[in-house]
């Protein structure tokens, strides 16, 4: 009696479209949190002052321009909406230290504004941002 042995079939693993969307997949991550990251920092002139601390705790970031428009994360924002996304912001860390960064060309009129709108929030801790100059030797003018 003679017994037939199936050929034995080896089973493969095509793993070129694994390697094409993962590929497509690294690709898409790497250019949009490149845009992300960049169009965040506005171009503003900060004041100079010697006597500038740098702070370590977690920060709220609040800008002005010029012109005086309030910027939050890069989005402009109004007085109202200022209050309200530091209102959300403190609920989400009570402890958050909100930091003003204003132009050195702004009016006072709209610093004020955007401290007051910060304060109506109800955020205790505050900051203006500055430029640290270097401190001159006592005698040299």
């Amino acid at each position: 009696m003679q017994i037939s042995r199936r050929p034995r079939r080896y089973s493969e693993v095509n793993i070129v479209p694994l390697i094409d969307v993962v590929s497509y997949l690294l690709f898409f991550f790497m250019v949009f949190t490149t845009f992300k990251t960049g169009a965040t920092q506005l171009p503003i002139r900060l004041p100079r002052a010697e006597q500038a601390a740098a702070h370590a705790r977690a920060q709220f970031i609040v800008t002005v321009d010029k012109d005086g428009v309030m910027y939050v994360d890069g989005s402009r924002v109004d007085a109202e909406q200022l209050r309200l996304a530091t209102r959300a912001a403190l609920e989400a860390q009570p402890s958050l230290f909100v930091v003003v960064r204003a132009d050195r060309e702004v009016r006072y009129e709209a610093v004020i504004q955007a401290l007051d709108a910060v304060r109506a929030a109800g955020a205790s801790s505050l900051g203006l941002a500055v430029e640290r100059t270097a401190v001159k030797p006592p005698g040299q003018g």
